[in-house]
């Protein structure tokens, strides 16, 4: 493995992680009136989802960008 993609892979569970424990609650807080009254397992269930989510989608337009962008995936889909 490439010292570029260890660096990639740290800085993504770090980034991931910050957001888990840092951004998600105070943008739960902020925009759901119900986050504070949770149990501390739903908050966490609730956290995970969150930071899910904004994975998939961030994996999803990556995906959409190779899809309509990269020639190599255009002129050879399966290989």
């Amino acid at each position: 493995m490439d010292m570029r993609e260890v660096y990639v892979v740290a800085g993504s569970f770090v980034g991931f992680q910050l957001f888990f424990s840092c951004v998600s609650p105070v943008l739960s807080s902020n925009f759901t009136q119900g986050y504070g009254k949770l149990p501390p397992h739903k908050l966490n269930d609730w956290n995970s989802r969150l930071v899910s989510t904004v994975h998939a989608l961030i994996v999803g337009l990556f995906c959409l960008y190779i899809l309509w962008y990269d020639d190599a995936v255009n002129e050879d889909p399966v290989w």
